[in-house]
């Protein structure tokens, strides 16, 4: 497999688990990545499937490592392959789902925003498809998303699959001690890049993300945005946010941390409507930023769905 030495070396980090339906196609668009020399280090979380013999028989096409384990699930998978990617010589890393489709300049399209806004960690808009490859809605976030920190600590507005970061940013991730209740790592690193000013969010889209039942993360539309904001789906996130907001290690600025202190621990509720006042929307929809600030100010479910 002859590679041009003067190209941009990417390491792309897979956890699989029983993604044999459309491992297949996801792997062949990274076959059809240009302007990079691709590696791929893949972390298999306990498939019962064919995942293993398919994944092996890409030998011959990818620059592929193979790591196989027992099911841990998607976040503990993704931290193993954050250490693993200690090994690998790369300038950048990237994030994939087993079931997505990237289009052919996704790769490259990502590092030359970098290099032209001097950011650490890209992200895109993601276009969604159906089981069948048909196209269904919009893509998502939607257009020119503020990429504030606020929003990152209350919307997965950047999905893993579309993150492409520095080896720099890669350097510092990995000696961040992430805990499980961060719920997703797209979430950790979004809310650590908002922190540090080094997001660049593209409004283009490369990456096809395929909508099905299996998801780990998709996108709701209707009724199932607003069950996301349930007292339990806010609790879920207490202990992430708690981490946040006492880190000893200076992952966020400061002024971040003191903020998700008040969203957390500040008495009374006049005090609590000037500070989220203060912080702009929470969710990219203004009805559910407004429903999720009611709950934050009187501590009450924003919905009984």
């Amino acid at each position: 497999m002859s590679v041009d030495s003067t190209l941009p070396k990417v390491l792309v980090l897979l956890s699989t688990h029983n993604g044999s339906r459309w491992l297949d196609e996801f792997l062949e668009s990274l076959v059809s990545q240009i302007g990079v020399d691709l590696s791929i280090i893949v972390r298999d979380d306990g498939s019962g499937d064919d995942t293993l013999n398919i994944l092996r028989s890409f030998r011959g096409k990818l620059k592929i490592e193979i790591v196989s384990g027992k099911n841990i699930g998607s976040f503990e998978s993704y931290l193993e392959l954050i250490k693993c990617a200690s090994n690998f010589d790369f300038d950048y890393f990237s994030f994939a789902d087993q079931d997505d489709v990237w289009h052919t300049k996704k790769t490259i399209t990502a590092i030359e925003r970098l290099l032209d806004t001097q950011k650490q960690v890209y992200g895109s808009r993601r276009i969604p498809f159906s089981e069948e490859g048909k196209r269904v809605g919009k893509p998502y976030p939607k257009k020119n998303v503020v990429t504030s920190f606020s929003l990152s600590l209350f919307e997965n507005f950047l999905p893993a699959c579309a993150i492409v970061g520095t080896r720099d940013f890669y350097l510092w991730l990995r000696n961040i001690p992430i805990p499980g209740s961060m719920l997703y790592i797209d979430m950790a690193i979004c809310s650590l890049a908002c922190s540090a000013n080094t997001l660049y969010m593209d409004q283009d889209s490369f990456i096809d993300y395929r909508i099905h039942s299996s998801n780990t993360v998709g996108i709701n539309r209707g009724l199932g945005k607003i069950r996301r904001l349930r007292i339990k789906s806010y609790h879920s996130r207490i202990d992430a946010l708690t981490w946040l907001a006492e880190n000893q290690y200076n992952q966020i600025a400061i002024n971040d941390a003191l903020l998700v202190k008040k969203i957390l621990y500040q008495k009374g509720i006049f005090k609590r409507i000037k500070i989220l006042r203060s912080c702009g929307d929470i969710r990219q929809s203004k009805l559910e930023s407004f429903l999720l600030k009611t709950h934050l100010i009187f501590r009450v479910p924003v919905s009984t769905v």
